[in-house]
């Protein structure tokens, strides 16, 4: 147990990212921007996650605002899992 030593575990898990990986798949499919299409229109938010998207999770996360935040699991995907349930 950590948490007696004020250590706070927690975990970032991301849809899809917009990163040059993530265009490089694009890039190998038959039709970029019909794949593409068909992925984001998955999402309830229609676009992919950014990279500051994550990373304002994990500023979040890190600061005194989330102090009483530990072993939780934060899903940042554009609504993508609730859209499934």
């Amino acid at each position: 147990m950590l948490g007696p030593e004020n250590i706070r575990v927690n975990t970032i898990c991301p849809g899809d990212v917009e990163t040059p990986p993530l265009q490089e798949y694009f890039d190998f499919q038959p039709d970029p921007a019909a794949a593409r299409k068909e992925i984001t229109d998955r999402y309830p938010l229609r676009r992919f996650a950014t990279p500051r998207d994550v990373a304002n999770v994990a500023v979040f996360l890190a600061s005194d605002e989330a102090s009483y935040l530990t072993g939780i699991d934060v899903v940042v995907d554009g609504g993508l899992l609730a859209r499934i349930y």
